[in-house]
């Protein structure tokens, strides 16, 4: 059975349990008994007793990055003042479609593998701005 682990499904044979409808039928409390409150709540979960909640709304990220490798040199500031507008302006975007507020910003520019050189921007007025598009 999914789910069951090798030990618990020896212990299951043993009282001649092989099946899920099997496992559904047994007392909740033998279940106890040969497993954890975890086969407990699998046997009551077959049985239509819900006892986990699943969760409607995903956790809220903590981190996200928008990257992106110029493939070449970039010597002219003007060139990078535009991919980091444009790397910003992606970022905002990622920030509005799952409705999160930036507490802080890091950009960094990389010369070769050995050499980093960053910058970072503690953004200090945490306020979210509605803006109506």
């Amino acid at each position: 059975m999914w789910g069951i682990g090798r030990q618990t499904q020896i212990k299951l044979a043993s009282q001649g349990i092989a099946t899920a409808a099997q496992l559904r039928d047994m007392p909740r409390t033998l279940a106890r008994q040969l497993g954890t409150v975890v086969l407990e709540r699998t046997v009551a979960e077959l049985q239509g007793i819900r006892c986990l909640e699943i969760e409607d709304i995903a956790p809220q990220r903590k981190g996200m990055a928008v990257t992106r490798s110029a493939g070449a040199p970039m010597r002219d500031l003007e060139a990078v003042m535009q991919a980091l507008t444009a790397h910003a302006s992606r970022a905002a975007e990622k920030l509005r479609l799952h409705g999160l507020v930036a507490g802080q910003i890091t950009a960094f520019f990389t010369q070769t593998v050995f050499q980093k050189r960053r910058a970072a921007l503690g953004i200090k007025n945490r306020k979210a701005e509605a803006h109506d598009e």
